[in-house]
């Protein structure tokens, strides 16, 4: 399962906030991931982006340009391609209590870039060598896993109602979580089970891919599960754009979903 794409400890490494990665964004006229915004007011962000340039001039990694304007230092372009023209993206989620781990993964013509959530808002930015499928693999802190067998229970409901059952289990109301299961159509045995997963969750997690396949030709996918520990490790799958099934299917299963996204290539 595991691969091995070592931090090449040579290559140059930045730390940089959510606010210095928009106004890299905006001077090079690209879209940052889904994973780097945050949205602001518009007074917040003047005065946000105001002080970020100004960090981006110190660092070295910008440079003024006519018109009172700054632009990207000669080089550093090139060095964060992945991350301004990414190829594709691997987004990775893995929610054990707070804080949540986030890390993201882009590549583009061969070059792997591996940026860390270190605290909210501020990433720190590696490059890595190999591919991105393998570096996904080596840089993510992946959790044990659980002594559990799939019990094969499952269920299936709106992806709407699911994502709200979510929301509402994380927040602990569990004579809501109850209720809406029930409004779903769930039997009561089976939401026993995945309440107990939920109350005994080791880990959520949820991992993204975005990938180019060809001019104007893109696919995407995603793999979500709970890890509940003893109370089974359980996989959200989209069955189509409105609805998904939830079924214990024990770790193995979860990892095999993975490989299955994110390769090793």
């Amino acid at each position: 399962m595991t691969a091995t794409a070592p931090v090449d400890k040579a290559a140059p490494m930045w730390t940089l906030s959510a606010d210095e990665l928009r106004v890299v964004a905006r001077i090079t006229a690209t879209v940052l991931p889904s994973m780097l915004r945050i949205d602001l007011g518009d007074d917040d962000v003047i005065l946000a982006e105001t002080v970020a340039a100004r960090s981006l001039l110190a660092h070295g990694l910008a440079m003024p340009t006519d018109g009172h304007g700054i632009g990207l230092a000669p080089g550093a372009a090139d060095q964060l391609a992945p991350l301004l023209a990414p190829v594709a993206v691997v987004e990775v989620e893995l929610d054990a209590g707070q804080p949540s781990r986030h890390v993201m993964v882009a590549a583009h013509d061969g070059a792997v870039l591996a940026l860390h959530e270190r605290e909210l808002g501020v990433w720190r930015i590696d490059r890595i060598s190999g591919a991105l499928g393998a570096a996904v693999w080596d840089v993510v802190e992946w959790p044990g896993e659980p002594a559990s067998s799939a019990s094969g229970a499952q269920f299936v409901l709106p992806v709407s109602a699911g994502l709200e059952v979510d929301r509402l289990a994380r927040a602990g109301l569990w004579p809501e979580v109850d209720r809406a299961l029930a409004e779903a159509g769930v039997d009561e045995t089976t939401a026993r089970k995945w309440r107990a997963a939920h109350q005994q969750r080791r880990l959520v997690g949820r991992v993204r891919l975005a990938r180019t396949i060809g001019p104007e030709i893109y696919e995407a996918g995603e793999v979500r599960w709970l890890d509940g520990g003893a109370a089974g490790v359980w996989l959200l799958s989209e069955i189509d754009e409105v609805t998904a099934v939830i079924e214990d299917v024990g770790a193995q299963a979860v990892w095999v979903a993975l490989d299955a996204l994110i390769g090793k290539d």
